[in-house]
């Protein structure tokens, strides 16, 4: 088990790690984009209109996505993760047989089902031996 200054040295190392993410990883200044204007197509007058108002969709949606600050990097570093996972790789529990539900079905339904099958051979083995059920 783990000793109350364990727990609390991996509570620093938590919190130490969280406020270094905050601290790093602060939204700079937003900035509009500028929305690009749509090229001249060499395509009929029909066929331009559609075009036109998907690049006008591209920059809406680019402007959303430059509004919504990242909080938190997509990787992080092999270091900083084996730090967090050390507790979790000392961990030495059984994923199985923890509670009162486990034991009925690692072990009651399997005997439900086995004491059933039999049940089922013994009448089949009687009713031959007797004759019942014998078409004439």
């Amino acid at each position: 088990m783990l000793s109350q200054s364990n727990l609390t040295a991996e509570n620093a190392i938590y919190r130490q790690l969280l406020v270094e993410a905050q601290t790093k990883f602060r939204p700079q200044e937003i900035q509009a984009p500028q929305r690009p204007e749509p090229p001249d197509l060499p395509l009929p007058p029909l066929l331009q209109i559609p075009v036109r108002a998907l690049l006008g969709h591209t920059a809406i949606i680019s402007q959303l996505s430059s509004r919504m600050p990242e909080l938190e990097p997509p990787f992080r570093p092999r270091e900083k993760l084996l730090e967090v996972q050390k507790y979790f790789q000392n961990v030495h529990k059984h994923t199985y047989m923890k509670g009162r539900y486990d034991a009925i079905t690692s072990v009651g339904i399997p005997l439900a089902l086995a004491a059933s099958s039999l049940f089922l051979i013994g009448r089949g083995v009687y009713n031959m031996s007797h004759g019942i059920g014998k078409k004439e």
